[in-house]
């Protein structure tokens, strides 16, 4: 597998300007974030064209278990604006996602 080199650049962005863990999450490919996030390289602050971020993103999506590994590697991510103000436990308290909610309010917690 191409993600098991640890020559390849992971935090290239693609043609749509996504990087390879912000892609793999939008399309549903929660094994390949799985394996992106153990590389310590990676970016996990980047953002696509409108802002969105890893957590925004795993949100959208209803991908509980990347919210929970994101908000344990990068807590801060939680806060992070995207293009339109919301962050994404703004977006995980509008789209009703209460697993989501108190994940990420339980890290602020402690």
């Amino acid at each position: 597998m191409l993600l098991s080199h640890k020559d390849i650049d992971i935090n290239l962005r693609g043609k749509f300007g996504l990087t390879a863990v912000l892609a793999a999450s939008a399309n549903g490919h929660i094994g390949v974030v799985d394996l992106l996030l153990r590389r310590p390289e990676l970016n996990l602050t980047a953002v696509g064209s409108d802002g969105r971020n890893l957590l925004h993103i795993a949100v959208q999506k209803g991908q509980v278990s990347v919210v929970r590994q994101v908000v344990a590697l990068c807590p801060n991510l939680a806060m992070a604006e995207d293009g339109r103000g919301e962050t994404p436990l703004h977006l995980a308290s509008k789209l009703g996602r209460a697993d989501m909610t108190k994940l990420i309010l339980r890290r602020f917690s402690r």
